[in-house]
């Protein structure tokens, strides 16, 4: 047996039920056998034992879809010689479509014959209104179209005028549809080009009257029966033939320079030539050419049209500017709306009538002025934060603002951004990042902008960054000699609350012992401050003695101290050192101060470098006047005595004298060098020390 093709039935609106007439397919399966015939049945085991055949003769409707059919092809001689097969049999719906009507279109200059046809408009033509999803494709032949091979572009350019198109349309079922409409190019009057219309501006208005007919001769250099002339001001009104010059003999230009249009109609097919007519007038202003121009709304439905004035000519010196609802109030001057002007739709047409100040010609245009809804800019809650470095200023991620400022406009289609004055925000100029660092009670302005637009709306919230408490506390010392140890975080502000690692929530605790503490202090609004510190215990130095070398060169203190703290020394008014040795000390009076390096109390004793004098300058300038052993008043019973360079005692001094004064017998010694005996008495131990210092005048 050949392959059986699938037996199919198309309907109009089928509900996947029809009648199917077996006997059809008689010839198709037996293939030009003869002395055979066909048994049709619903099942293969019917087919093969010859039971329940269904009757070819009649209307079989099937009872799915789609359902297979089981056949018997016998011998008419002898049923039992036989062979068993199978179709399919199904059910489809033909495409419910428009039929496209003829597609007559008008050639260009050219007239050429030849034009690109958009086919896409068919489709809409042949599927509009049908609820099936169809898919349209164009041929330029039948079997092309039967066997969907060759299939034209969308774009399509004829090959012949006219030409037959033919659509194939498919619904995605079993069935398809078949029909056709004809491509028609249609000449357009063969037209010139002419050279401009040269008029001067007589009386000073900006216009003056042309007689476009004067063109006619030139734009028409031949004969043309069934031809209809109009003249326009506007490529629109060609196109829509609306707004024809009534009286191109005396037409009085709008604007300068200005182009007119010179259309030429076939009165029989209706197929249309433009050639422009440029009408050129001498000192008009120059503007640039608006058709919409687009505005925010307001809250009083206000607009200043002087806004507009720039958008005509960026050079408005010496030019005027007015606006008027009509072009012939525009024309007379008369009626002006400006320049606040209360707009009453979304787009009202107005004419603009821009005059030059000096020759006073003047040129009146249309345009729509459209005006844009304002966004929506909703005011949010304000932003609060604990400043983390008491600097005044905080870090704010703005753009978590955005939902509530656009409550419910779409993100995509608005822009928020933010500023740090309402001026800024006013211009749209330096704005802030989302993520900024603010001061304290700052306001930020909010900036919802139309992306398309350009219209915006501005809100405000407030920024209060609050201050965190400040808690310092260095590590802390327990000096023995001054307990207790009292710590404070005290802030000075009865709204703070406080925690100390203790447990304690007191502004100051005792600590009684070393360790590791931390306090944390929490404000009214809920900024909190950790400071944590160490304690360690320490106590005043007691100083056990001090050893001071006299007479020699250099003298040395030695200070030897007790105690657990760590002790620093420090000679006078020196720089504190850890040595508790000084070296190259002068002589005289000083003092010691043993301070502990962790803060307890310092301990002072003064002690006293004995030693004698190199020189003296007895000049009485109340500087070295004198010379005596330094410090010889803490050494009672002690003796000096003083020789010149031949050994004569020149002077004998004690421990509570004052000094030689550089005179023996009242009169004055020479400077020299003197030399001198010691006989020093010290805790009950005497001693001679021997040298030799100079005198000086």
């Amino acid at each position: 047996f050949q392959p059986i093709n699938n037996y199919r039935v198309c309907e109009n609106q089928s509900d996947g039920f029809a009648n199917f007439m077996f006997n059809t397919m008689d010839a198709e399966i037996l293939n030009g056998q003869t002395g055979k015939q066909v048994l049709y049945f619903l099942t293969e085991i019917d087919a093969t034992n010859r039971t329940n055949a269904i009757d070819k003769t009649s209307n079989y409707q099937n009872v799915t879809n789609p359902q297979t059919i089981y056949t018997r092809v016998e011998n008419n001689t002898d049923q039992d010689c036989f062979g068993t097969s199978s179709f399919i049999i199904e059910v489809g719906s033909n495409p419910n479509y428009n039929e496209p009507s003829g597609w007559f279109m008008c050639d260009d200059n050219s007239n050429d014959s030849t034009e690109i046809f958009d086919l896409s408009t068919k489709i809409t033509e042949i599927e509009s209104g049908i609820p099936e999803d169809l898919t349209i494709t164009f041929y330029s032949s039948l079997s092309d179209a039967q066997s969907g091979t060759n299939p034209l572009p969308l774009q399509y350019e004829n090959t012949s005028n006219p030409e037959e198109i033919f659509v194939l349309i498919d619904n995605g079922t079993i069935c398809t549809s078949t029909t056709s409409f004809t491509l028609n190019i249609v000449q357009v009057p063969a037209l010139n080009e002419p050279s401009p219309l040269v008029e001067c501006d007589n009386d000073g208005n900006g216009s003056t009257l042309f007689d476009l007919t004067e063109a006619e001769v030139e734009i028409l250099d031949v004969r043309q029966d069934d031809i209809e002339i109009a003249y326009f001001t506007s490529m629109n009104d060609v196109e829509n033939n609306t707004n024809a010059i009534a009286n191109p003999s005396s037409f009085m230009n709008t604007v300068n320079p200005q182009t007119v249009f010179f259309k030429v109609t076939n009165t029989i097919s209706n197929c249309y030539s433009v050639v422009p007519i440029d009408l050129i007038v001498e000192l008009p202003p120059q503007i640039l050419y608006i058709a919409d121009y687009e505005i925010c709304d307001t809250e009083n439905n206000t607009y200043d049209l002087s806004e507009i004035n720039t958008a005509f000519t960026p050079e408005t010196g010496g030019i005027s500017f007015s606006y008027y609802s009509s072009s012939a109030d525009a024309h007379q001057d008369v009626n002006e709306v400006g320049p606040i002007y209360n707009y009453q739709t979304t787009s009202d047409q107005l004419y603009v009538r821009v005059s030059n100040d000096e020759t006073l010609c003047y040129r009146v245009h249309p345009f729509n002025l459209v005006v844009n809804p304002t966004p929506s800019a909703t005011q949010p809650n304000d932003r609060y934060a604990c400043d983390d470095d008491y600097d005044g200023y905080q870090t704010f991620d703005f753009s978590t603002q955005n939902a509530a400022i656009l409550n419910g406009q779409a993100p995509s289609q608005y822009s928020v951004t933010y500023f740090d004055s309402f001026i800024s925000a006013q211009e749209g100029v330096e704005p802030l990042g989302d993520v900024s660092s603010v001061a304290h009670n700052s306001t930020i302005y909010a900036r919802v902008q139309n992306n398309a637009t350009g219209c915006f709306s501005i809100t405000q919230f407030g920024i209060v960054v609050y201050p965190k408490p400040v808690v310092e506390i260095p590590d802390q010392v327990i000096c023995l000699e001054n307990l207790p140890l009292v710590v404070s975080a005290e802030t000075n502000d009865p709204s703070d609350s406080y925690l100390w690692s203790t447990g304690e929530t007191t502004p100051e605790i005792i600590i009684p012992e070393v360790g590791s503490y931390w306090v944390s202090v929490t404000t009214e609004n809920g900024c909190e401050t950790t400071d944590d510190f160490n304690v360690d215990v320490s106590e005043v130095a007691t100083i056990e003695f001090t050893e001071t070398i006299d007479f020699s060169d250099p003298n040395n203190i030695t200070i030897e101290v007790s105690g657990i703290g760590d002790y620093q020394y420090i000679l006078d008014d020196g720089f504190p050192q850890e040595s508790n040795v000084f070296e190259n000390v002068s002589l005289g009076y000083h003092t010691i101060t043993v301070f502990d390096a962790k803060g307890c109390s310092s301990v002072s004793q003064e002690v006293v470098v004995i030693d004698a004098p190199k020189y003296f300058t007895p000049n009485n300038d109340g500087q070295h006047d004198t010379w005596h052993i330094s410090g010889v008043e803490t050494l009672p019973g002690t003796v000096v005595y003083i020789f010149d360079r031949f050994g004569k005692l020149i002077k004998q001094i004690g421990s509570n004298t004052p000094g030689w004064n550089g005179t023996y017998n009242g009169n004055n010694m020479p400077s020299s060098d003197y030399w001198f005996v010691a006989e020093v008495k010290n805790d009950g131990e005497t001693f001679k020390v021997t040298g030799h210092f100079t005198l000086k005048r």
